[in-house]
């Protein structure tokens, strides 16, 4: 008998069998802080957003009247819509700087998350999934279990942590 299990159950699933004394798998429910989607105020090129995600998809572009609706939406529409976008000529080449600078200040800015940051000690995170994302993170369901993400939302945190917190 074939049980297929639904979004929620399938991540719950491949946490318990990824995640482990050294690694962090997925961020959700106790990890939550870590997705950029967490609710934190951060402020970056004089503009204040609800989200790094909010912050990140705004970055795209150069055009000041679509950041301000990508800064006043929720991180999950912000996303949506930034796919609809022109985005500036050089984001393949920076979106990674931007999205290590975002982290940065998220943690820098939140002494509340930066203690919770700490407290992952050394451990390994990955931005596990189950939504096919292998750039930001590394999706663990079965169409994707012969590919390793490349988890840069994971090595971004890590980098980060190691700056903000000495490790």
């Amino acid at each position: 008998m074939n049980i297929l299990l639904g979004d929620n159950e399938l991540f719950r699933q491949l946490r318990r069998n990824n995640s482990n004394l050294t690694t962090i798998w997925g961020f959700r429910d106790k990890y939550d802080f870590l997705s950029h989607m967490y609710p934190s105020t951060i402020t970056v090129f004089g503009e204040t957003y609800r989200t790094v995600e909010n912050a990140f998809q705004a970055l795209k572009t150069t055009n000041m009247d679509v950041r301000e609706r990508l800064r006043s939406v929720s991180p999950q529409e912000a996303k949506i819509l930034s796919k609809k976008i022109v985005v500036r000529p050089e984001w393949e080449k920076v979106k990674l700087a931007v999205m290590e600078l975002l982290d940065t200040r998220k943690f820098q800015s939140n002494s509340d998350l930066l203690e919770k940051l700490l407290a992952t000690e050394n451990k390994t995170l990955i931005e596990g999934n189950v939504w096919h994302d292998n750039f930001w993170g590394d999706c663990g369901c079965p169409k994707c279990k012969n590919i390793r993400g490349l988890n840069h939302a994971g090595q971004i945190l890590m980098l980060v942590r190691g700056l903000l917190c000495g490790m």
